[in-house]
């Protein structure tokens, strides 16, 4: 009895056939007996239970008395314990995590010596299934994802200090006040960044990603094809475009490139660089253009008094050794380091410098010198000599002046023919006499 009055029916002192009162009564309780010892088959090292209904995880199995023993190990402590199915086992080593402790029973040589009843007294409200069974059994990630059935994604639980996203994918309009690292790749739809978003150093404060009104310089879209506007429309035929108002100042800016240079660039450093590239395929292009100056429309009742493709500022002399435009490219048929094909003057107000060869004093006669200015030395009384240039055509245009005041030789001819053209002189020379050449193609 579990109080002291008791609703069981009880025996009395006086009461005929006390073991139909008993019966009932074991009837009864007989589900609380499950597992329990059946002490009138238990002898030696074999052990005996009794069956019952068990409720596990929600499934109900029901359990037979055990018809074979259940034989222990000599001289040693046994631990009876079941499995959520009703399996019955004993091992010398301890209770098995997730199975039901029994028994611990001590045996002698032949016999048991004494046990103790570790049958648990559990309820369970709740149903369980059997992907909740495998989490409780093996609580990983994995299996809590197939326990829960309406998850997003995929991989292992995140947790609020420093976790590791791959490629999210963001969908509910969110106002992010601090700051997002980007160690991946982010899709952001329609998202307010009040903070600073950064990754790899680059960072976009007070910017609206998406398809939306922009902020004043923000990114009007970002699409997934690669191309990107800035003040405007996305366009098919660029991969970037730039169309805000240049405003805020009397003297402003479309784009501003103003970086600082670190000390591990040791080579050179590009500001900026375009490198032609085509498909491998069979097409021809008539005019790649690696950078172009296009008259835009200049708005009634607007003046733009100087208008310049190309502006080399006068600040620039802080190197040692500095260029307003320099072209690197090597001779070769249809190349120009400068190709002016427009009709209007060009003008230089600086000195303007060529290439030359000077010859030196005291060497005189036929040279060899492929530059469109230099210099030879007729010998006293030569009166002709040839000068081998690989730039010379016969149609070349040669100026040659004598640069001494040599008493007879006042002038020179110059008779051009292919890669090279003939100086005669007015009269022998009276002595060694330099002349000055210029070739015009």
């Amino acid at each position: 009895m579990s109080s002291s009055t008791s609703n069981l029916d009880l025996l009395t002192q006086s009461q005929y056939g006390h073991y139909i009162t008993v019966n009932g009564l074991a009837d009864a309780a007989s589900p609380a007996m499950l597992f329990g010892r059946r002490q009138a088959l238990c002898s030696g090292l074999n052990w005996f239970y009794y069956g019952g209904v068990l409720l596990a995880d929600g499934i109900t199995t029901t359990v037979a008395n055990n018809a074979a023993a259940l034989v222990l190990t000599a001289s040693a402590t046994n631990y009876i314990e079941a499995t959520t199915a009703g399996v019955v086992s004993a091992n010398t080593v301890g209770f098995t995590a997730g199975r039901i402790p029994l028994y611990t029973v001590v045996t002698g040589a032949s016999s048991v010596t004494s046990y103790t009843d570790q049958r648990p007294l559990t309820y369970q409200s709740a149903t369980f299934t059997a992907n909740i069974k495998t989490f409780l059994g093996t609580p990983s990630s994995a299996n809590l994802a197939a326990a829960v059935t309406d998850e997003t994604g995929s991989g292992a639980l995140v947790f609020a200090t420093s976790p590791t996203l791959t490629t999210p994918t963001i969908n509910t309009a969110a106002s992010v006040g601090g700051t997002w690292t980007a160690a991946a790749t982010w899709t952001l739809p329609a998202h307010t960044l009040g903070g600073t978003v950064s990754g790899g150093g680059n960072q976009l404060n007070n910017v609206v990603i998406g398809t939306v009104t922009p902020l004043a310089g923000a990114f009007t879209t970002l699409t997934t094809s690669g191309r990107a506007a800035i003040g405007g429309a996305i366009s098919t035929d660029r991969v970037a475009h730039v169309n805000g108002p240049i405003t805020g100042a009397t003297t402003a800016y479309s784009i501003v490139v103003n970086g600082v240079i670190q000390s591990d660039v040791t080579v050179a450093a590009h500001y900026n660089r375009s490198a032609l590239n085509t498909l491998a395929a069979a097409f021809t292009v008539p005019l790649v253009s690696h950078y172009t100056a296009a008259q835009g429309t200049i708005g009634a009742g607007s003046a733009v008094t100087t208008q310049c493709g190309f502006i080399a500022d006068a600040s620039l002399t802080g190197a040692t050794n500095n260029y307003g435009y320099r072209g690197s490219i090597p001779a070769g048929t249809n190349r120009y380091n400068c190709y002016m094909d427009g009709t209007a003057p060009n003008y230089f107000a600086g000195d303007m410098q060529c290439g030359k060869t000077v010859t030196a004093g005291g060497i005189t006669g036929n040279r060899t010198i492929d530059k469109t200015v230099g210099s030879v030395n007729f010998a006293a009384g030569a009166t002709s000599l040839v000068v081998t240039n690989s730039l010379v055509t016969v149609n070349s245009i040669i100026l040659a002046t004598v640069a001494g005041n040599d008493a007879t030789i006042k002038s020179v001819q110059v008779v051009a023919a292919a890669g090279s053209f003939t100086l005669y002189a007015n009269a022998a020379a009276t002595a060694e006499t330099r002349v000055n050449f210029i070739v015009i193609n």
